[in-house]
């Protein structure tokens, strides 16, 4: 013989069990929206990291073009100077023959170059 009511059921109240129901549901809930706003806020960042590896590449390339024009100018702006003075040599001394004109020279210091007479080579 089996004896039934060897088990002993906890009897709670009407308002207990309601209590209890709306308790698991808010928990349930809060998990889900728990959840969901994780993803968001992972998906977000992922986003934001896309996007600034993505603007810093951009401003790499824009400042290295902008650089290379830069340098390309100043290149030009030095040739230019360099034959308005030639120019202004050449004016000032009309009286020299080809063989007098001044050769041009480095210095042997990293490229910096100056104009000597062709008779008298420093």
């Amino acid at each position: 013989m089996v004896k039934a009511n060897n088990r002993k059921w906890i009897r709670l109240s009407l308002a207990t069990k309601i209590l209890t129901v709306f308790l698991v549901l808010s928990v349930v809930s809060l998990v889900v929206v728990g959840i969901l706003a994780f993803t968001a806020i992972k998906g977000v960042g992922n986003y934001s990291l896309e996007s600034n590896t993505s603007l810093g590449k951009s401003a790499v390339q824009n400042s290295t073009r902008a650089l290379q024009q830069l340098g390309e100018q100043m290149i030009e702006q030095k040739a230019r100077d360099v034959a308005a003075q030639v120019e202004l040599y050449f004016k000032d001394h009309s009286e020299l023959t080809l063989a007098d004109l001044p050769i041009l020279r480095s210095d042997g210091n990293g490229g910096h170059q100056t104009f000597h007479a062709a008779s008298n080579p420093a």
